[in-house]
């Protein structure tokens, strides 16, 4: 009696398996046709925008991870550790902004002699170093900031380019302002 019970459930839970991969492939494609749809909302020029700026941020933010620990300034390992936190926040709205969309994010994987080559800098050099690469990486990003906001399609582009100007601005001036000081190293034994 309990076997003869069971079997119309466990019929029905079977029918309902076997139901669930042709719904489900049903979904993807629907979801996969509304990723779709939401990716070409963005013109390519925003969508190398989103790349571009996803880019610079993870790149500018490992090697300033590093020479937050190494500066022998404390005004260079002031600037930084805030581009560490200001494009880590960036960052983060970025890639919000760009799964709001259902935008495929690129690969911003950093490049391993890039970072081999900032570990492995001399105290008396790294902070001027820093320094002129940080205030290149920076007029980079408010080119492409500028670019964004004057030029996209996408009013949430212009938008969001327009929202983080400010920060990559001042950024660049206070990195502009810190004079580089020659560091002198004593020769061992003397």
């Amino acid at each position: 009696m309990k076997t003869s019970a069971r079997l119309p459930l466990l019929i029905t839970a079977a029918l309902f398996a076997f139901s669930l991969p042709a719904s489900s492939a049903g979904a993807q494609e629907t979801n996969s046709a509304k990723s779709d749809k939401s990716a070409d909302a963005f013109s390519r020029r925003d969508r190398r925008f989103i790349g571009n700026i996803l880019k610079i941020h993870h790149t500018e933010t490992v090697i300033a991870q590093l020479v937050a620990e190494r500066a022998t300034t404390k005004e260079i390992k002031a600037l930084a550790r805030q581009l560490v936190a200001d494009l880590g926040e960036a960052t983060r709205e970025t890639r919000a902004l760009a799964e709001k969309k259902h935008m495929p994010l690129p690969d911003v994987r950093s490049e391993a002699g890039d970072l081999k080559t900032w570990n492995e800098k001399k105290p008396e050099t790294l902070d001027a170093d820093y320094l002129r690469r940080v205030e290149k990486a920076l007029d980079s990003l408010v080119d492409l900031y500028e670019d964004a906001a004057q030029k996209s399609d996408n009013p949430e582009i212009a938008a969001f380019a327009q929202k983080l100007l400010p920060s990559a601005r001042e950024q660049h001036q206070r990195a502009s302002q810190i004079v580089p000081v020659e560091v002198v190293i004593p020769a061992e034994g003397k």
